[in-house]
């Protein structure tokens, strides 16, 4: 998949979900109150931050893989916490084949934090794919650090509480995406053989250095949480010419001399952005998320911002990844 294409589809998507109609994790505030807007919303960034040192390792999971993981990790998160959020919705408001356990404790009996923790530590164990056991061990220590932090003065059934119900949410939305039969194998098998590209000029072909397969070639038949088919419309690509006086060779001609006489800043800003080294940088859907984190702390978002703020974000990259592949299908440039 073409990174400008993913680019271009993300800021162009139109989704409607979560609508919306100071500073602590201490478990006596979260039990007077109870409201997830008096959270913090550092676990967050927490368990963002070991999804980007794990995800940077991953092969054949980006950039289809990481986004359909993205979408479902932060959609998870979202409903733990949304007992504790009174002024929004639950995903399953439009996605009607997503069920979500009913809470069986007063909110009194919760804490937000702790059963995040078990939620991001259950849905990151199950959708990031190939990792190694020294990544299982940094999402196993990442959660039993916060759970001795978090745990201290907070009664034992409030604890246990928190932590059932974190997991419960989990369990429910991996059954939600893994009744994606297109998105659980698709995930799984990034280079499929049963795949032959379309032949002739114009058409895509492996390149060097590795001259793989198709990457996620059939990505577009994977569920979509927001986009409609009236969402993913493309205009005719330029007829393929050779002709040194067609507007298609033109514009590649103006490509080709642009980064051929880049200065050195600017190749650097290029570089930098690339995000396409698997084991050195993580992947662009990922990097969306480096950014969200940096905008987390700089707004000084609390927890059910945050959440709001990573679902939405979430299923716009999952979207996203979905509707780029359907555009190249669209436009005949990949998949026939």
């Amino acid at each position: 998949m073409k990174l400008k294409h993913f680019y271009i589809v993300l800021l162009a998507l139109v989704f409607h979900s979560c609508q919306k109609e100071s500073d602590s994790i201490q478990p006596e505030i979260a039990l007077s109150e109870n409201k997830v807007s008096n959270f913090e919303s550092k676990l967050i960034s927490t368990w963002t931050d070991v999804y980007l040192q794990i995800e940077k390792d991953l092969p054949g999971f980006r950039p289809s893989g990481t986004s359909r993981a993205i979408g479902y990790i932060n959609m998870a998160a979202y409903e733990t916490a949304l007992p504790g959020m009174k002024n929004y919705v639950s995903n399953n408001t439009y996605l009607r084949e997503l069920y979500i356990p009913t809470l069986k404790y007063k909110n009194a009996d919760i804490n937000w934090n702790v059963a995040l923790n078990a939620c991001y530590g259950a849905t990151l164990r199950h959708f990031m794919l190939n990792m190694t056991p020294a990544h299982q061990a940094l999402i196993n220590k990442t959660e039993s650090d916060m759970n001795t932090q978090l745990r201290d003065k907070m009664f034992t059934d409030v604890y246990n509480n928190s932590v059932e119900w974190g997991i419960s949410v989990a369990q429910a939305v991996i059954q939600y995406a893994d009744s994606d039969i297109q998105g659980y194998v698709q995930s799984r098998n990034p280079f499929p053989t049963d795949y032959t590209p379309p032949a002739g000029p114009g058409k895509w072909v492996p390149t060097a250095p590795d001259f793989t397969r198709a990457l996620f070639p059939f990505w577009g038949k994977v569920r979509a949480f927001a986009a409609k088919s009236e969402d993913l419309i493309s205009s005719s690509p330029l007829p393929y010419s050779t002709s040194p006086e067609s507007p298609y060779y033109k514009q590649h001609k103006e490509l080709h001399d642009l980064v051929a006489n880049l200065p050195h800043e600017e190749r650097w800003k290029a570089e930098f952005w690339s995000d396409d080294i698997v084991g050195l940088t993580f992947s662009p859907p990922a990097r969306l998320l480096a950014i969200a984190n940096q905008m987390l702390a700089l707004e000084k978002m609390n927890l059910e911002e945050g959440l709001h703020f990573y679902c939405k974000l979430g299923i716009a990259i999952n979207d996203a990844a979905v509707a780029a592949c359907i555009l190249l299908q669209i436009t005949h440039i990949w998949v026939e």
